[in-house]
């Protein structure tokens, strides 16, 4: 289990910055409230999103851990020789960068609506309200 290990390097850590004065966006704070979350559940991370929360916002073909069936219709980044890859994994991947889910949105009371990418380019426009 890499999370002890985990525990030891936010114990151990020290800001670059004093309080207040640099924004700074870091993996490490979103899962550090994600193994929280599950320790404060009496669960593993994955299992609890996967099969409790993701089931209870009726999100149907969002995961932790893609299906082979399923991956064909996830998106890919490339890496540093350019090749197609997911994200990677590591002792914090499920809690910070692990939630999957396909692009296209549904309401029950609207209908199908298009693609996030296609949602975030129309509300991108200038003077335009959500």
């Amino acid at each position: 289990d890499p999370k002890p290990q985990l525990i030891a390097w936010y114990r151990a850590w020290k800001p670059k910055y004093a309080a207040g004065t640099m924004r700074v966006y870091a993996n490490p704070s979103v899962a550090l409230l994600g193994i929280a979350t599950a320790r404060a559940m009496g669960g593993d991370f994955a299992a609890l999103a996967e099969g409790r929360l993701f089931p209870a916002l009726g999100l149907k073909r969002t995961f932790i851990t893609v299906p082979d069936a399923e991956r064909a219709a996830y998106a890919w980044g490339t890496n540093k020789a350019g090749k197609p890859v997911h994200a990677g994994g590591g002792p914090i991947a499920a809690e910070a960068w692990g939630v999957t889910s396909t692009s296209t949105l549904a309401s029950p009371s609207a209908g199908a609506m298009p693609s996030t990418a296609t949602w975030m380019r129309s509300t991108a426009q200038p003077g335009c309200r959500t």
